[in-house]
């Protein structure tokens, strides 16, 4: 069974997903339990640095960088009884509109969720 760090939610197949919101301090809790049982999968992209500097800061686990986001090969696969984790923005940003002190913690939004098959 894997726990899935994710900064979006996805529903990458057939099947039944439950998901909650939950606050940041939830949210680095489940994160440090998953990484301290070696459960926990990271899926999030060397190209988004914001939010995986702000999972590093908020859980003190340092995340190995992920390259395949420059591949077409990769592809998220979820097993049954698996759960996830999601740390995303709660609103899209254009380039040319981000912030000159970078995004604050409250720019995001926190989740947790399952998985079962069909």
């Amino acid at each position: 069974m894997k726990t899935h760090l994710l900064n979006s939610s996805v529903m990458p197949q057939p099947g039944f997903y439950h998901l909650q919101q939950i606050d940041a301090n939830e949210f680095a809790e489940l994160v440090r339990k998953a990484h301290e049982l070696g459960h926990l999968q990271h899926h999030i992209s060397v190209m988004d640095r914001t939010t995986l500097a702000f999972v590093e800061h908020l859980t003190g686990i340092h995340l190995e960088k992920r390259h395949w986001c420059h591949s077409i090969t990769y592809k998220f696969e979820i097993a049954d009884g698996d759960t996830f984790l999601v740390m995303s923005f709660k609103y899209r940003i254009i380039p040319h509109h981000r912030r000159s002190d970078g995004p604050r913690l409250d720019d995001f939004e926190f989740f947790k969720g399952s998985y079962a098959e069909a």
